[in-house]
């Protein structure tokens, strides 16, 4: 599973549209890491760098400038962070993959529709499409089968609490679900 840091597959995303500006993955993989070692790659920091008085944005400017990054290069890079940013502060309370698990489930939902024949039992497919989402795709999902269930209910919590709190943590979500069937199937 390549994602088990979900602020790690933010800075991917960070990287790539960087990169998408500036082609050389290796100057923009180094300039990422940089923005990272100086805690200004989470989304939360990025919107910090939306107007051009403030520190995060000088800093970020610098960063690119030390990086050989042209300034009207820069100022639009850091404008499309800016704007990611916020768009994911606001609409996803600054988590990446609740916008991913949320277009998995509809995936997921959409799959299971195609593949269902009239005599596959839906609740298997189902839970065989979500594990081939989690992973194929390494996409933030859960299986939420009885494992799973079990997990919670021996816990008090609901299997929602159980995504928040991988969420506040930024973990995979996906990896969750391995973890919980490793321990279930520990003697």
């Amino acid at each position: 599973m390549p994602w088990a840091s979900e602020a790690d597959r933010w800075a991917e995303l960070v990287f790539c549209v960087t990169n998408a500006f500036v082609d050389d993955p290796v100057q923009c993989r180094q300039l990422t890491e940089s923005l990272r070692d100086l805690q200004l790659v989470s989304p939360s920091a990025l919107m910090g760098a939306k107007d051009t008085p403030t520190p995060a944005h000088a800093v970020i400017r610098h960063v690119l400038g030390q990086h050989g990054i042209g300034k009207e290069q820069t100022e639009r890079i850091i404008q499309t962070l800016a704007d990611m940013a916020s768009a994911v502060m606001n609409g996803y309370e600054g988590k990446i993959q609740r916008f991913l698990r949320a277009e998995a489930e509809s995936i997921r939902d959409d799959l299971t529709t195609l593949l269902a024949g009239p005599r596959t039992p839906s609740s298997e497919l189902r839970r065989g499409i979500t594990h081939w989402l989690q992973n194929a795709a390494g996409l933030p999902i859960s299986v939420e089968d009885e494992s799973v269930r079990q997990f919670c209910a021996n816990r008090g919590i609901t299997v929602q609490q159980l995504q928040q709190a991988a969420d506040e943590v930024d973990f995979n979500l996906a990896l969750v679900d391995d973890l919980i069937r490793l321990e279930k199937a520990e003697p």
